[in-house]
């Protein structure tokens, strides 16, 4: 934890209303960056994705509410609601489903009240009014810094044990499904008598949409490269068997790769879509993730979120603020800078395909499998981290 972020959550729960702060949950972002280097780069490149995906949704929630993360703050009151009753032992992805549970109890109790024709407590608004989202998860911009999974016995242990991991991440798709339960229960209970109004609709279906987007899009999106890839395999070998290595060189030499593969493509088409890819918008993308990594990277490495200025002691002495905050600040050059901001680029380039199907697909589908079959039952590995044996 940031040495700060205590007292900054102090300070955010004294400046809200009494509503505001029974439903109010307090993120900072999450840094898995103390072992960046030290780790394989599928698992650093996993570390960047959580990164830009936990961020981004911290600064964006207008259109779209983001959910709480491995460490967050709440209240006791909202943690003891009636309709939260704590933490499940049965779920796996524990701050998703949290954050779900604390959403979904706000719209059921205001249209329960709504039901029972008692008036709600919020006296802003009359018991008839359509039951809004409440729940807001507040950004404290002080992270907290955590390592990424490592073994130590080796390069290939880290990468297996960072897969389990990812396994274990990926049984947070049934989530989802609870997500739909909750609101098709809340729909059936209304039955006239209640209404949600728009903007609840609205953020119950941008956490479809969001969940949908974490466990399934970018794995389909993986699939289809994977089968794209065996399809151009399987058409170059086909090439290559029924006419021969000298055919397939002419075919190389006349239209290109595409043209050696399943599609046939020409030379114009090969060098139109060619300049789609490199002018199209997954470089650009790329190249921006990576730059904003690289500044959030390079902040790190120079201290500059966990640093403190010494505080006097009264008798001459300075002492420093534990923990991270301690640590001398390292100031990198401009060619350490440039290094660091290439390596960025490359592993995105080179490293983010890889992991989304080595971190992605494949634990996903592992977990479907397992949900459809043995439901959440589920064997917790927890994680290797430094130091572990």
């Amino acid at each position: 934890w940031n040495p700060q972020y205590f007292d900054a959550l102090t300070y955010e729960a004294h400046t809200k209303s009494a509503e505001e702060l029974a439903w109010t949950i307090w993120q900072p972002p999450m840094l898995l960056f103390r072992n960046l280097f030290a780790v394989p780069g599928v698992t650093r490149l996993s570390g960047f994705g959580t990164l830009l995906f936990e961020v981004s949704g911290l600064a964006n929630q207008g259109l779209c509410p983001h959910f709480c993360f491995s460490s967050y703050s709440l209240t006791l009151a909202l943690a003891n609601h009636h309709k939260v009753r704590g933490w499940d032992t049965d779920v796996i992805a524990e701050d998703h489903h949290m954050f779900v549970k604390c959403f979904f109890a706000a719209l059921w109790e205001q249209v329960e009240h709504q039901c029972e024709g008692k008036p709600r407590n919020d006296k802003a608004t009359s018991s008839s009014a359509p039951a809004v989202g409440k729940v807001i998860l507040q950004p404290i911009y002080l992270p907290a810094e955590g390592y990424l999974v490592e073994s130590s016995l080796g390069y290939w242990q880290s990468v297996w044990a960072r897969f389990q991991q990812a396994r274990r991440h990926s049984q947070g798709v049934s989530e989802l499904s609870y997500a739909i339960l909750q609101y098709c229960r809340i729909l059936k209970y209304c039955k006239g008598r209640a209404r949600l109004s728009w903007r609840a609709h609205r953020e119950v279906w941008a956490i479809f949409w969001k969940m949908s987007m974490i466990h399934i899009i970018n794995n389909v999106q993986a699939v289809s490269l994977l089968i794209a890839g065996i399809l151009m395999i399987l058409g170059i070998l086909t090439k290559l068997w029924t006419g021969g290595l000298f055919a397939c060189v002419a075919a190389l030499m006349e239209d290109g790769v595409s043209g050696v593969g399943a599609t046939g493509m020409s030379a114009y088409g090969l060098a139109k879509w060619g300049l789609f890819l490199t002018f199209g918008p997954a470089p650009p993308v790329g190249f921006i993730s990576a730059a904003a990594i690289f500044v959030v990277v390079h902040d790190v490495i120079e201290g500059r979120y966990c640093r403190l200025p010494s505080q006097s002691t009264g008798d001459g002495d300075e002492d420093a603020v534990s923990g991270s905050a301690r640590e001398e600040k390292t100031n990198l050059s401009r060619w350490e800078s440039l290094m660091l901001a290439l390596r960025m680029q490359c592993d995105m380039l080179f490293l983010a395909e890889p992991t989304i199907l080595l971190y992605g697909m494949l634990p996903a589908m592992m977990a479907a499998w397992s949900l459809m079959w043995r439901g959440t039952e589920f064997e917790y590995i927890v994680a290797a981290k430094p130091g572990d044996k």
